[in-house]
């Protein structure tokens, strides 16, 4: 008997709609199978850059991401010493050209204050050398300052292990 006698509404999609329908739910799972609770402890960051326009740049667009906190700043590296020491954070985002040190230099001395932190080196000076000098010396990631800033905030989830 047609239409049902239970009271059910019967739609009939073609596949097309079918196809998107699918792609939705899957998106839905995926959204509902996130943990969206604000109770866990943030991702702390310090930032360490010579530049304070690239330190203001990254402490507002980080401010407006949930379950990411920046705990310090920066610019060169004694404050950067003191900093990893005080605010023990999860993450140090280092620039490499700092203006009186090279930021891999300084790399070595965080990692052994701060063996706990995943340091992530940003830099315009995207070159193998640098890469290389970078990862060698313990840096947990590598990225270019133009790369898209969901980048850089997939690269900060996944270090800081959340």
């Amino acid at each position: 008997m047609y239409p049902p006698d239970d009271g059910a509404i019967v739609v009939t999609l073609d596949s097309n709609v079918r196809s998107e329908a699918r792609e939705v739910e899957s998106e839905l799972d995926t959204f509902r199978s996130k943990d969206w609770t604000m109770n866990e402890t943030p991702i702390s960051i310090l930032l360490i850059d010579d530049q304070a326009t690239v330190l203001a740049g990254w402490r507002m667009n980080l401010a407006l991401e949930p379950g990411l906190q920046v705990v310090g700043e920066a610019v060169d590296s004694a404050d950067a010493l003191k900093q990893v020491q005080r605010t023990c954070p999860d993450v140090i985002l280092l620039d490499i050209k700092l203006a009186e040190q090279n930021g891999l230099d300084l790399l070595a001395d965080l990692r052994r204050l701060a063996p706990g932190s995943a340091v992530i080196v940003l830099t315009v000076y995207d070159t193998a050398a640098n890469r290389e000098r970078a990862l060698d010396g313990g840096a947990f990631a590598f990225l270019s300052k133009q790369a898209p800033f969901d980048t850089l905030l997939e690269t900060i989830r996944r270090v800081g292990g959340r």
